[in-house]
Formats: structure tokens, C-alpha cells, sequence
């Protein structure tokens, strides 16, 4: 058997380099992810063997090089261009990758001071004319490429305050409301009328198996103290499972503890 696992084992290697080789000449030609799907599959049958660990490294290697210096020229071209916005979020993404890589960091301080003053130029007029929405889209991008800058983060918070949000994104408390509340983009009520950013309450208080009433059930949402008015439609949700037949229920908002409205009597027959 000596013969044979000699041969199996230069059979084996000969296999490897004639892959490492064709994977080589694909990554040459620019197939990266040709080259490395040769190179895992060869791997799966021989993963000890150091000329595949090794050649799979080198492809690797290349391919980031490669991809550096594919996205560096995209930034440039964006940048000659005054696209300051996209080729800063490509110099972001090459920054993750590529922390210690210093072309990228010299086009990012180049850019960066440009970007947010062109930025808070254009949205601050917006923002003193409470064009808070105009403002937000052009200071949201800002925000996210430049978080390390006060200037535009003052800004983007002092516009995003004062611009209407979906209660549905706030972030809530369940107390007794039995884990079935759920958010959709939109529902329909017994009435056949669609709704946008709905907030369900599929069974909204728990039932008692002694008196067979339901008890209530609450929930509380943390608004941040940034609103003053809150502007909603109470609708009963098509099949829904909460109030059913000659059910009823009370409907209750509170702020800071002070009963706001109440709406009693809601039935499958209530109007929105």
C-alpha cells in the first residue's frame, strides 16, 4: 500500500499546483471570484495542503488591492466631478476596510471640510425658514458620513426635533397589553379604509377565565419631550380579534400621567 499512498500524494499535489496556477491567471485576467471558487473547492478535498492556503492568500490579496484601487478611482472621478456626498461615502467604506491605507486618508482630509460647510450652507437657509424637511435630506447623509462633526450634528438634531414622526418608531414600554402589539406600513378597517404606519393591537387586554371581562391593558411611548401635539385616527382593524359582536372598549391617552382623551363605547360599528 506504500506505492499507492505515494501516488495518491503526489497525484494530490500536482492537482493543487496545476489549480493555484489557473486560479493565478484568472485573478491576472481580473476573474477574482472565479479564481477563488476554484481554489475553495480544491480546498474541501485537500484543506491541509500548503500551496492551495497559501495561493488562496495571494488571490485574496490581490482582489483587495484590486478593489482599493478600483474604488480609489471612483472616489477621484466623483471628487473632480464636485460629487463631494458619493465619493465620501466611498472613502468611508475604504476607510473601515482599509484603516491604515493613507491615499484614503489624505483625499478624506482634503474633502471632508468642504463637504460640511457646502452642506450647512445649503441647509441652514432651509432650517430659519422652517423648512425642516429640506433641511433633514440634506444634513441626514451629512450626519451619517461625518458623526465626529458637532456642527452638522447640532444642526441635524435641532431639524429633526421639529419635523413630525410615526408614533409607530417611538420606542414603547408593554406593560400589560399581552405581547401582541405589532406595527404595519398599513391596514385596513371595518370599514374597508387603509391606514399608513399603523400601530395594531391584535388582542389589546387580557381576559380573566374567572369573570370573563377583559382588563385593561397599557403601553407607554417615550416622544423625548420633542412634540406637542399628537395627531392620530382610532379605527377597529379588520378581523380584528380584540373587540368582537356586541363587544366594547375604552380607549385612553395619557401625557406625563394627565388624562389627555378618552373614547368610550368603540365597537366593530364605530366610525374611525
Amino acid at each position: 500500500y506504500e506505492d499507492s499512498q505515494l501516488l495518491s500524494q503526489t497525484a494530490a499535489e500536482s492537482h493543487c499546483s496545476v489549480v493555484v496556477e489557473e486560479a493565478r491567471a484568472l485573478a491576472l485576467d481580473g476573474q477574482y471570484e472565479e479564481a477563488m471558487s476554484r481554489l475553495d473547492e480544491a480546498l474541501v478535498l485537500f484543506p491541509d495542503n500548503a500551496a492551495l492556503t497559501g495561493g488562496r492568500e495571494e488571490v485574496y490579496l490581490s482582489y483587495r488591492e484590486y478593489t482599493r484601487q478600483t474604488r480609489l478611482a471612483q472616489a477621484q472621478e466623483l471628487l473632480n466631478s464636485q460629487n463631494l456626498q458619493d465619493a465620501l461615502y466611498i472613502l468611508s467604506g475604504l476607510r473601515e476596510e482599509f484603516p491604515d491605507d493613507e491615499q484614503t486618508e489624505a483625499l478624506w482630509a482634503q474633502y471632508e471640510d468642504a463637504y460640511a460647510a457646502s452642506v450647512l450652507q445649503a441647509a441652514q437657509p432651509l432650517y430659519d425658514a422652517k423648512d425642516y424637511s429640506g433641511a433633514l435630506a440634506l444634513l441626514s447623509p451629512a450626519a451619517e458620513l461625518l458623526p465626529g462633526r458637532e456642527d452638522i450634528r447640532t444642526l441635524f438634531q435641532e431639524a429633526d426635533k421639529r419635523v413630525p414622526k410615526w408614533l409607530a418608531d417611538f420606542p414603547c414600554e408593554n406593560v400589560s397589553l399581552r405581547g401582541t402589539r405589532k406595527t404595519e406600513e398599513s391596514a385596513a378597517d371595518m370599514q374597508g379604509n387603509v391606514y399608513q404606519h399603523v400601530i395594531l393591537y391584535v388582542e389589546p387586554s387580557a381576559l380573566s377565565m374567572q369573570t370573563m371581562q377583559y382588563s385593561e391593558g397599557m403601553e407607554t411611548y417615550d416622544l423625548g419631550r420633542n412634540y406637542t401635539r399628537l395627531f392620530a385616527t382610532l379605527a377597529i382593524k379588520n378581523d380584528s380579534r380584540g373587540i368582537r359582536g356586541e363587544q366594547t372598549g375604552t380607549f385612553r391617552i395619557y401625557g406625563d400621567g394627565r388624562l389627555l382623551l378618552e373614547q368610550a363605547g368603540i365597537s366593530e360599528a364605530s366610525e374611525p
